[in-house]
């Protein structure tokens, strides 16, 4: 028997039984749909995470800092020569933090972190008003939520380019002395953007080359050390510290979640796949029903010349349509639950003031998957039915009322 013949033969007996198809192929089709919206929020969830701890620049970043502060082996000038000539470093910012002393509508104090502008994007600071500066620009600053509070000055576009007096502040040498006494004259910088923080910490960025004067006599707080790509974080994370230094990577933190939401799935697809077996039991029964229904139709095609293999891929293929048809129509169902879902999560989130995003995602490959999967747990399900149709004697089949 030709492969069209029992494709036709196939199809023919979903046309006999629409009903009993229909509801084996929604039965297979809800437990594929559970197992997509399941597993795509568990992706969902963890894209987001990741987005929102690290972008492609922090990603690939090694922080590293001092063993302690009493520590001799101090991030400094000759430090971050060391580093730079270790394999895979592709480029260092270093951040020198100084306490300082404002002046604008009042006089505070503040929290300076002179900072080397590749610094915004390896550490991933954004602005919720302005832009970060540049390499070469000076007298610029970046300033918190909570030094616009401080100092009067308004939370939104109109502080951009506002200007304010900045004095750095040192401790005396004397260690038992509390007191900070200025290092250098007071310096007027202009505001260009507002960093994005939920917290009220009074503090500022400003370009570290408006320090110099200082450096040479400051260690760094720490560094940002950007290395050649993802697989190269933790060898240069390693190198770093063989050196002495303290380091460390979101690179790891990462792979700790991936190990985290990997359970996750697992557990979710699990409730998914408990509901596709259930499903199953309901085709393996309308493939028995099938064969009891056509036991004498199996007769005549066996009488006919039809051999064992004929009658055992007419079950077969029956079977697997109908997981096939069950695996698509259950992505149809399962991608269209997710897109509703996450309108109406967006609709609160407006309505609320939260930030809007996709809670679901399904790769591709995983789509395929599913569709695959169905599909096989069809065809099993159609294999007793079709050993026992392919086992019957025709004499006995059609005398079967």
């Amino acid at each position: 028997m030709r492969f069209i013949d029992v494709i036709r033969l196939a199809t023919r007996n979903f046309r006999s039984n629409r009903l009993r198809t229909f509801l084996t192929v929604l039965a297979v089709s809800v437990a594929t749909a559970a197992i997509l919206f399941l597993v795509s929020f568990g992706y969902g969830i963890q894209l987001l995470t990741v987005q929102q701890i690290a972008n492609s620049a922090t990603i690939s970043t090694v922080d590293v800092k001092p063993v302690s502060q009493k520590s001799l082996l101090q991030i400094d000038s000759l430090a971050i020569e060391k580093i730079k000539a270790l394999p895979d470093v592709v480029a260092i910012a270093p951040e020198l933090d100084i306490e300082g002393q404002v002046k604008a509508d009042s006089i505070g104090t503040v929290v300076v972190h002179a900072i080397d502008p590749n610094y915004f994007a390896m550490a991933d600071i954004r602005t919720t008003q302005g832009s970060v500066f540049n390499v070469g620009e000076t007298h610029k600053a970046v300033v918190s939520n909570g030094f616009l509070a401080q100092f009067s000055f308004s939370n939104d576009s109109t502080a951009i380019g506002k200007k304010f007096d900045l004095t750095y502040m040192l401790k005396e040498q004397d260690q038992n002395s509390a007191d900070a006494t200025p290092v250098v004259d007071s310096t007027q910088f202009e505001i260009v953007g507002i960093a994005e923080d939920g917290q009220n910490a009074v503090y500022i960025y400003v370009p570290l080359a408006d320090t110099t004067v200082l450096v040479k006599n400051l260690p760094y707080a720490n560094l940002k050390v950007q290395s050649a790509g993802r697989e190269k974080v933790i060898s240069v994370k390693d190198n770093i510290a063989s050196l002495g230094y303290d380091s460390s990577a979101p690179l790891e933190t990462l792979n700790q979640l991936d190990q985290v939401f990997a359970v996750v799935q697992i557990v979710l697809g699990t409730l998914g796949l408990i509901a596709l077996i259930i499903s199953s039991i309901g085709m393996f029964n309308t493939m028995t029903i099938a064969l009891l229904e056509r036991t004498k139709e199996i007769g005549i095609m066996k009488a006919l010349g039809a051999d064992k293999g004929d009658v055992w891929k007419l079950f077969i293929t029956e079977a697997t349509i109908i997981g096939f048809a069950g695996g698509l129509s259950g992505v149809v169902l399962g991608m269209s639950l997710t897109t509703i879902a996450n309108i109406i999560l967006n609709i609160l989130a407006r309505i609320y003031g939260g930030q809007q995003a996709n809670i679901f995602y399904s790769p591709l490959w995983f789509i395929a998957a599913i569709i695959i999967f169905s599909t096989i747990v069809g065809s099993i399900t159609g294999f007793y039915p079709a050993r026992r149709a392919a086992s019957l004697n025709p004499l006995k089949a059609l005398r079967y009322e």
